[in-house]
């Protein structure tokens, strides 16, 4: 279980090879982020510090700048038969993020 830590892991690569290698055959890991539209709405993970009551907002390096899903249209399944199962469901998902 990892709940709502990924936009704070700078490796994600070393961190999703770490659950890889704990995970038994079969095994399953859940994980949860906050999803890139409540960055749009500029809001942010922040914690209270238990110790000095200090509100703690962890930065992030990156800033989202668009979001956009996309599913494939009844049309476009017209065209492609085997994509019928996914009409109007999301199979796309286009962040654009700047530094």
């Amino acid at each position: 279980m990892s709940g709502l830590v990924l936009e704070h892991i700078e490796d994600l690569a070393n961190f999703f090879a770490e659950i890889n290698r704990v995970l038994k055959a079969n095994g399953r890991a859940v994980l949860s982020a906050m999803h890139p539209a409540m960055f749009l709405r500029r809001s942010q993970p922040r914690f209270t510090d238990p110790d000095s009551g200090e509100i703690v907002q962890p930065g992030s390096d990156l800033q989202l700048l668009y979001l956009d899903e996309h599913s494939p249209s009844a049309d476009f399944a017209a065209r492609y038969p085997r994509r019928e199962k996914y009409v109007d469901w999301p199979m796309l998902a286009v962040l654009d993020f700047a530094k």
